[in-house]
């Protein structure tokens, strides 16, 4: 029972809430503050009515065409016109805009590829390091064997020497 009870208060409210709702309907003609008669359109309308012309019978019937067809249809043509030549221009801008973001990107993999290359240049130098640094150190460890060595000898040398002249 309770159930049924919100449910038929939620349709009511939701029922009064639309009810409240103000819904225009369109076209609708206006006057701005000069006195000018103009006429609001939803985009949907203006697509509909731009191939077909109705434009023309609902300028009559508010009697807000005082010029002839053919000056309708100049300024008609001459905005579409204008809002082509935008547009090409819109294009113009983003084909460009297109070109430079690919030649930032070819310029970018460029770099990219410059750094690997440097990269491998690189190993390749500390590996040459690395080698002649094991070099020196191996013509160092030979130095100092030969001098321990030739230590070595030449103290039993010296010893002998000194040994032989005291027997002497």
């Amino acid at each position: 029972m309770k159930k049924i009870i919100i449910l038929a208060l939620s349709i009511l409210i939701s029922v009064c809430t639309f009810a409240q709702l103000e819904i225009e309907t369109y076209p609708k003609i206006l006057t701005d503050s000069i006195g000018n008669k103009t006429m609001v359109f939803t985009l949907e309308q203006v697509r509909i009515i731009d191939n077909k012309l109705d434009i023309l019978e609902l300028l009559e019937k508010t009697n807000n065409l005082n010029t002839d067809m053919d000056s309708v249809c100049i300024t008609v043509i001459n905005e579409k016109n204008e809002i082509i030549s935008k547009q090409d221009i819109q294009i113009n801008n983003l084909t460009e805009s297109n070109t430079l973001k690919a030649e930032q990107i070819e310029n970018l993999n460029k770099q990219i590829s410059d750094y690997i290359t440097n990269e491998v240049l690189y190993d390749k130098q500390l590996k040459n390091k690395d080698e002649e640094i094991q070099l020196n150190i191996d013509k160092m460890n030979d130095l100092k064997k030969k001098t321990i060595i030739g230590g070595v000898v030449g103290g039993g040398v010296i010893i002998g020497l000194v040994i032989l002249l005291i027997s002497i």
